[in-house]
């Protein structure tokens, strides 16, 4: 974001708040917000979140304000807070808007998550001496997230255990560490200890770390999310050359079409609480319908290689950064 805007001829400044668990604002100079024509506050629509944003969104603070949110389901703020946000909430997504529809704020405008083409551009050597690691198997998978409820794992693994009983896949795995033990017990208990290898390494990766694995896996990308307020990790590995294999739910199913990928229905809504600020919405379904697509997909190579060509070509346009962020910039 601030590489397009200062691409655009403005001077942009960027302050990340701690990095924790659940969203906590701290700036390191509050007052920087006088000299700021256009504010935006990147975080989940959260209470505390929100509070920060009521603050600085003051004309004697900020000219224009606006809150890039997310929410993976049903926000828990305060609809007295929320209609603060009116003509100024921007969301990646369309199952985001929706949502945040609900509680009547106005005006909610879209626009997603954008990635650098550039940075999903590794040696082909650097992608291949990867790939060695797994030499006998019919695909190598390759999927990174936290491991949180949203993200599916438990229904990924159980069709690892449907897919290997026709083709060895490989499966690696890089999630946040403290659901390491969790996953590697199931696992196990799945008698997949040689198929998915399991690594606690979810934000200790560079980006091109990350960008290694995703093009050393094969053809196909496996998202098992339940819930999520985007997916960029979808788009990521569109980016990366993958057709996606992902529940026909929103908003996994928001950024490809048959054409670039195979999605599999889900079976249910599940509504879960995740602490005190968000209700996961989560679409549930069957390991053997994920299962099914993946057999799909490795046994019918040419289509899988054509989708994952078109999945890149898509990402390269839809999502490009350049052509997402300056729509903040509009008025």
């Amino acid at each position: 974001m601030r590489r397009c805007f200062n691409s655009l001829g403005h001077k942009a400044t960027l302050t990340e708040a701690e990095r924790i668990y659940f969203p906590n604002i701290k700036m390191d100079s509050p007052l920087e917000f006088v000299t700021w024509d256009i504010y935006i506050l990147i975080c989940t629509v959260a209470s505390n979140a929100l509070d920060f944003f009521s603050l600085y969104s003051q004309p004697m603070y900020s000219k224009r304000a606006i809150y890039y949110g997310v929410v993976e389901g049903i926000c828990m703020c305060p609809e007295d807070k929320l209609s603060k946000l009116n003509n100024k909430l921007v969301v990646p997504s369309n199952f985001c808007k929706t949502e945040m529809e609900k509680f009547g704020i106005k005006n909610i405008k879209i626009v997603p998550h954008g990635i650098d083409p550039n940075e999903f551009k590794v040696d082909e050597k650097e992608a291949k001496a990867y790939r060695s690691r797994f030499p006998d198997c019919d695909a190598l998978l390759y999927w990174l997230g936290t491991g949180d409820s949203r993200k599916g794992f438990d229904l990924m693994l159980q069709a690892m255990k449907i897919v290997n009983q026709k083709y060895k896949v490989i499966l690696q795995l890089d999630l946040y560490h403290l659901f390491e033990e969790k996953y590697i017990l199931m696992r196990d208990k799945l008698g997949l200890n040689n198929r998915v290898f399991i690594t606690p390494s979810f934000g200790k990766m560079t980006r091109h770390e990350i960008a290694v694995k995703m093009n050393a896996a094969d053809k196909i990308c496996v998202c098992p999310s339940t819930a999520e307020g985007f997916g960029l990790p979808i788009v990521e590995n569109m980016a990366a050359g993958k057709a996606i294999i992902a529940c026909d739910a929103p908003p996994m199913n928001e950024h490809f079409t048959e054409h670039e990928g195979y999605k599999f229905p889900y079976s249910y809504i599940e509504y879960e609480k995740h602490k005190n600020w968000m209700v996961f919405k989560h679409h549930k379904y069957e390991p053997q319908d994920l299962a099914e697509q993946i057999i799909y997909a490795i046994e019918h190579p040419k289509e899988t290689i054509e989708k994952s060509i078109r999945a890149r070509e898509r990402a390269m346009t839809k999502y490009h950064y350049l052509n997402v962020y300056r729509k903040f910039l509009e008025a």
